[in-house]
């Protein structure tokens, strides 16, 4: 049941190079931090053992976004498979279980959403019989209102769309700030590796470390060099 159930499904991570991510998100030391958020996302794909596609520029055909996104799902749909589930590599607290929970309900036939924060999404899953490229390719895409807009489609087919919990993704000092903060439960390399980001713009003050960060002053000589290497 599980092997054909993932072999039908496919998830297709949306991540650009580092460089040009850095092209639209100027984050001080960005490619260090773009290169590990993209590495995360596809290990926490590889948990679930779905097979996936990672959609770098080079992979990603057309003059917009919504050209470029519809056109990598109608590839994957051309390529046989039944099912589709996009994700970025924006959203660190996306989990394996998120993914393989979208999994089972395109199964039963319905929509998966997981709302960000910013109006947009951090996952979508759907099946052929829900998509039609002449739709999704106009969608109000990269503002606050593609979220409603994607329920909207749902709503056509007479599909209620399951959604997932709302999550944060990072597009900007401000957003990688409330992460840090605001998450105990991130790996250390990578904490290191936010927390030398925003102290180069002075975006995070001391009292922000207190108790819960007081890892940063212990084993300190352990903690030089790269923080990827982890």
């Amino acid at each position: 049941m599980e092997v054909s159930l993932f072999q039908n499904t496919v998830v297709l991570v949306f991540a650009l190079s580092p460089e040009e991510e850095m092209c639209s998100k100027r984050i001080p030391k960005g490619t260090a931090l773009f290169k590990e958020l993209t590495e995360h996302s596809l290990q926490t794909v590889r948990k679930t053992g779905i097979p996936y596609i990672h959609v770098d520029e080079a992979a990603q055909i057309g003059a917009t976004f919504g050209e470029r996104f519809t056109g990598a799902i109608q590839r994957a749909f051309d390529q046989g498979y039944e099912h589709v589930i996009t994700i970025g590599n924006d959203t660190p607290k996306l989990k394996a279980s998120h993914i393989l929970d979208t999994c089972h309900r395109l199964q039963e036939n319905q929509f998966v959403l997981g709302p960000s924060t910013d109006g947009g999404f951090y996952l979508m899953g759907l099946s052929r019989s829900q998509f039609d490229p002449e739709i999704f390719v106009d969608l109000p895409w990269q503002t606050a209102t593609l979220n409603s807009a994607l329920s909207a489609v749902a709503s056509s087919l007479a599909i209620t769309p399951h959604k997932l919990p709302l999550l944060s993704d990072i597009d900007s000092m401000g957003d990688l700030k409330q992460f840090f903060v605001g998450s105990d439960q991130i790996p250390k390399g990578f904490r290191r590796l936010v927390f030398d980001i925003l102290m180069v713009k002075k975006t995070i003050e001391p009292f922000d470390l207190n108790e819960n960060y007081s890892f940063l002053h212990q084993n300190r000589s352990h903690t030089r060099g790269s923080p990827l290497h982890f």
